[in-house]
């Protein structure tokens, strides 16, 4: 069975996989008023040897197991997974598939094109979140979330884009612009749309 002083770890790595995926194992855990711990009963879930899969589950991804055992260890802090490394892992096991569900079929198709055109500026990483798709080079340059019949589109800016096309627009910091423009078809993505997204991807590189 797994050690008491491991419980709070496991609390927090639920925490934290439970806000990024609805990842099905996890979803059988249940939390009392007080934040303890109520595992699932031996009737519903098979007792002790689910309580110790679906612990091991969790402890993987925080560094607790080693690989191929089924006995906790301790690793040193650099071999720990951190919040923001544990939210990565599992939202690159995510689908972008979902997004799409019940969407009219220019919108994959326009996504597609976007993808495609996007890639070929460089590497391209697609985090799918719970109401959005990330873009990301070295960090998020666009942002994009689907609609019955378009897509909107959200570009990292350094300067405000006076252009009719951007229905929305926030100023993040002082050299910094989220830009809104909605996309309803492949042609849509045309020269201008394609400069300003190289604009944004050059602004996601690793900083010098």
């Amino acid at each position: 069975m797994i050690g008491r002083d491991f419980r709070p770890w496991l609390i927090r790595a639920r925490d934290l996989l439970h806000a990024s995926t609805r990842f099905s194992e996890l979803d059988r855990f249940s939390y009392a008023g007080s934040r303890r711990r109520r595992w699932p009963s031996d009737r519903t879930h098979g007792g002790s040897a689910a309580r110790l899969r679906i612990s091991r589950i969790v402890s993987r991804r925080l560094g607790l197991f080693a690989a191929g055992s089924s006995r906790a260890v301790v690793r040193p802090p650099s071999q720990v997974l951190s919040a923001a490394e544990v939210i990565q892992l599992e939202s690159a096991r995510m689908s972008v598939a979902p997004h799409f569900a019940g969407k009219d079929p220019a919108v994959r198709a326009t996504y597609q094109r976007l993808i495609d055109v996007a890639r070929t500026l460089g590497p391209v990483t697609e985090e799918a979140k719970k109401t959005s798709i990330h873009l990301v080079r070295h960090t998020a340059f666009a942002g994009v979330a689907t609609r019955r019949s378009s897509l909107i589109l959200t570009l990292k800016s350094a300067t405000d884009i006076r252009s009719p096309r951007i229905e929305k627009r926030e100023q993040a910091s002082a050299n910094r612009w989220h830009l809104e423009v909605r996309l309803e078809k492949p042609a849509h993505i045309d020269r201008q749309l394609t400069s300003w997204l190289k604009a944004a991807y050059e602004l996601a590189g690793p900083r010098s």
